[in-house]
């Protein structure tokens, strides 16, 4: 039997302290990654993980990415950063961050999504 996390249906692992990154993703985060050619090709590289992107939308989206889509996620921009916001704001209600992470950090992250990902209103 093999012992591997479950995974969302953003393609992230479930389980533990979900950070606003995770819960409200904007691409799959893994804690592995492979090196190319050159480099040992195919080789795990032990202390870097991956940013897998979510598509745009449905016309951006590769064939087998079963992944929902940012425009599916998210219908504004607004939206989003309500969202990503309100995961902060759990985290510190529960102790896992503290308030001035929250307000330095956090809060302000989601407004540096590139609008050409997720546009406005």
């Amino acid at each position: 039997m093999q012992h591997v996390p479950q995974l969302d249906n953003s393609g992230n692992e479930l389980g533990g302290i979900l950070t606003p990154e995770v819960k409200v993703p904007v691409a799959s985060y893994v804690g592995w990654s492979v090196r190319k050619e050159g480099f040992a090709l195919g080789e795990s590289c032990g202390l870097e993980g991956s940013a897998i992107p979510l598509a745009v939308n449905p016309a951006t989206k590769g064939a087998g990415d079963h992944r929902p889509t940012l425009a599916e996620l998210y219908p504004t921009r607004t939206d989003y950063i309500a969202k990503y916001r309100a995961a902060a704001n759990a985290l510190e209600s529960q102790g896992f961050i503290l308030p001035l992470d929250n307000v330095n950090w956090y809060q302000p992250a989601p407004t540096s999504i590139s609008a050409n990902l997720i546009p406005a209103p």
